[in-house]
């Protein structure tokens, strides 16, 4: 096993544990997930620029921002995270990493990383992790709003591109409580980039926090995002590893043309039992010759 694959077996084990609650004086673990005051769940949104098969676009690779994320707790003033944002064949320089809530009163950063200027050199992906503290009351709301995470890379051609994320949990601040989404079973990984929009990721049932078992059926939603183009393909995939040579495409559950928004189900019954990794991806190509990839990594453990 060479590096690439040992970083990205020993970071995907860890990362597909479920979350434990902990004492709060536990020292966090940004991988297990354990160690924090509420229960988390590592959550990845990743955002790709490919040429397209056949085309001449450019090729900016993949940017993944990720983190042990409260979904669907009640938090209250300053929360901290540990953000993992991993460059694969990228040639851009990241600049920031921040921290954004959004809900009916439009969107309001509350933690962010700046200058950053960090390059990845090399056929390896490289793996970066900032802690990022944000005051959840300085949002004017409370109830269910959005978090996104976003971590932007400025690209040789004076673009940028940037994952970013539609994770939801619950505020109370002492604020009037209008909730964003109309339910919280909703969880998306999206990819963004300029002039082209989003194209994104959704799952449209509840986290799996629980084992499961059998035949476990999910809603999912593989479409555009705002201002984002057509969709070309999507993909529901279990435990592929896109980074390792050579490149591991998993187990795929549903391809096809086009968008999608429906249920999938997964037969777990073949799966080991222990921690696996749902991967959700829309593709989107561009007039330039590239195709812009959203996407959302989801951790569960099989237990039949």
């Amino acid at each position: 096993m060479n590096f690439r694959k040992l970083l990205y077996a020993t970071l995907a084990t860890a990362s597909m544990m479920l979350a434990v609650s902990l004492p709060s004086q536990a020292v966090p673990d940004p991988l297990r997930c354990t160690g924090y005051p509420e229960p988390r769940v590592f959550l990845e949104s990743q955002s790709w620029w490919e040429e397209t098969p056949g085309k001449s676009g450019s090729e900016y690779g993949h940017v993944d921002v990720g983190t042990c994320f409260p979904s669907g707790q009640t938090l209250t003033g300053n929360v901290s995270f540990d953000v993992r944002v991993v460059l694969y064949d990228e040639p851009g320089t990241l600049s920031t990493v921040e921290l954004a809530l959004f809900g009916k009163s439009s969107g309001k950063i509350i933690a962010k990383t700046s200058n950053v200027k960090a390059t990845c050199s090399g056929s390896d992906p490289c793996t970066m992790w900032f802690h990022l503290t944000g005051n959840t009351a300085l949002y004017p709301l409370d109830g269910r709003q959005e978090f996104r995470f976003h971590a932007i890379v400025n690209q040789p051609n004076g673009k940028k591109t940037m994952p970013s994320t539609g994770w939801q949990a619950y505020l109370k601040n002492g604020h009037p409580r209008v909730d964003y989404r109309s339910s919280d079973n909703f969880t998306e990984g999206r990819g963004w980039y300029t002039n082209e929009g989003y194209t994104t990721a959704r799952l449209t049932t509840p986290m799996p926090t629980a084992p499961v078992s059998g035949v476990w059926t999910i809603g999912v939603k593989l479409a555009p995002g705002s201002g984002g183009r057509p969709v070309s393909e999507h993909f529901v995939v279990v435990d592929p590893c896109f980074t390792c040579e050579p490149e591991s495409l998993g187990t795929t559950v549903k391809q096809g043309a086009g968008s999608f928004q429906g249920n999938v189900s997964i037969d777990t019954r073949w799966m080991s039992n222990g921690p696996h990794q749902l991967f959700l991806r829309t593709d989107a190509p561009s007039t330039t010759g590239s195709t812009l990839s959203g996407l959302l990594v989801i951790p569960f453990v099989v237990r039949n």
